[in-house]
């Protein structure tokens, strides 16, 4: 099998939103990519199964594998991927990705380093969660200090791409609608943050979910991610989100507010 790697951006933007279109909610972090600068995308694809992807969308993050990929291409696939500039992981079902990873591993003499183990879930109909104290806000200019803090404190807690948190910011509080929220106690003081991709393929992304650590165990971060949860059902998309599989704490928690694991993933680090 020859894989196409396209070179032309607007073929990768549209062979990535047709992946979208198809399955939004396996999809999803494809989703995500269409936001950002096609010039930064490398894909990879088969010509004889549309929508079969590897997508990266920047140095940071990990190759990404679209359902369709099998153990059986993990040849192909790391003879293209073991050429990708500053390759940090790959993400993808769980078998093939496994698969990859060994293959790209014995191709260029690197080890497999760590993985982490996920789960992508999806609502559709939300239970809401009953006795907590407080309300949500949307996140505003005001909270920019406090959202700095609390995006590099999340991304330091779950080991995620180092990415720049004003970026991450701008996006929670400058949208015309924005796409963060707040759970204020009962004194008004914010403790816990959602926030949500805008809808793509209609289907939109929870996350990041972070409690400040001196106020969890009080049930805020469910009653944020109900609240950004609802306005993501309201506006007439799915949700979505993932969580570490291993972490048994929040997969009973996003269980109890509707959510249904979808399928099991995992990324692997090179190094």
């Amino acid at each position: 099998m020859e894989l196409h790697l396209p070179t032309d951006p607007r073929e990768m933007h549209d062979a990535i939103a047709g992946a979208v279109m198809a399955d939004p909610v396996a999809n999803t972090l494809l989703g995500s990519m269409l936001d950002g600068p096609v010039e930064r995308l490398w894909c990879a694809m088969d010509p004889d199964r549309p929508g079969v992807l590897a997508v990266r969308s920047a140095a940071r993050f990990p190759v990404v594998l679209t359902p369709g990929w099998t153990p059986a291409d993990a040849p192909a696939l790391a003879e293209v991927i073991s050429e990708v500039p500053a390759l940090r992981a790959v993400s993808g079902g769980v078998e093939v990705v496994e698969a990859v990873a060994d293959a790209v591993a014995q191709r260029t003499g690197r080890d497999v380093s760590d993985r982490l183990a996920e789960r992508l879930f999806r609502l559709d109909s939300l239970d809401e969660p009953r006795g907590i104290p407080g309300w949500s806000r949307t996140t505003g200019p005001r909270d920019r200090a406090l959202l700095n803090e609390w995006i590099v404190a999340f991304t330091q807690e779950v080991h995620a791409p180092q990415a720049d948190p004003r970026i991450i910011v701008d996006r929670l509080i400058e949208n015309e609608s924005p796409l963060g929220r707040l759970w204020l106690d009962s004194s008004g003081r914010p403790v816990a943050l959602a926030a949500r991709r805008a809808a793509s393929g209609g289907c939109a992304r929870v996350g990041p979910v972070f409690t400040s650590p001196a106020e969890r165990g009080h049930g805020y971060a469910a009653a944020v991610t109900a609240a950004v949860t609802r306005e993501i059902l309201e506006g007439g998309a799915v949700a979505v989100l993932f969580t570490d599989a291993s972490d048994p704490g929040p997969n009973r928690l996003y269980q109890r507010l509707g959510y249904r694991p979808v399928r099991d993933l995992a990324q692997i680090f090179l190094t």
